[in-house]
C-alpha cells in the first residue's frame, strides 16, 4: 500500500492513508446520516469518543486516528469493522 504524502494548498502535508481513513469515516457517518456531534458520542450518549473539532481533522486526514478510536466511533455507531474495511478498499481503488 503506497504511504506517499499530498501537500494542500494550505501547506498541510497528509498521509494518503489517513485521507483514504477520514473519507471512509465522513462516508460512513454521512450513510447514517449523523453530524460529527452525534457520531462522535459513545453508544450511552453521556460521553464522546472525541471532539466534533478532532473528527473533522480525522476526516480531512489532518491526524491519523488511533485503530482503539476508529473501532470506538465504529461500535458506537453500530458499524461493523468489516463495512468500514469494505469502504476503506473501495477509496483505495483508482476511479
Amino acid at each position: 500500500m503506497e504511504n506517499s504524502k499530498i501537500k494542500k494548498s494550505n501547506g498541510i502535508s497528509r498521509n494518503s492513508f489517513d485521507v483514504r481513513v477520514g473519507n471512509a469515516i465522513r462516508e460512513l457517518r454521512k450513510l447514517n446520516n449523523l453530524n460529527q456531534c452525534e457520531f462522535a458520542k459513545s453508544d450511552d450518549l453521556t460521553e464522546r469518543i472525541c471532539s466534533a473539532k478532532t473528527l473533522g481533522r480525522i476526516e480531512r486526514g489532518e491526524i491519523s486516528p488511533q485503530i482503539n478510536t476508529i473501532n470506538e466511533l465504529l461500535l458506537a455507531n453500530d458499524i461493523t469493522f468489516e463495512e468500514f474495511a469494505r469502504i476503506l478498499a473501495q477509496k483505495d481503488k483508482p476511479a
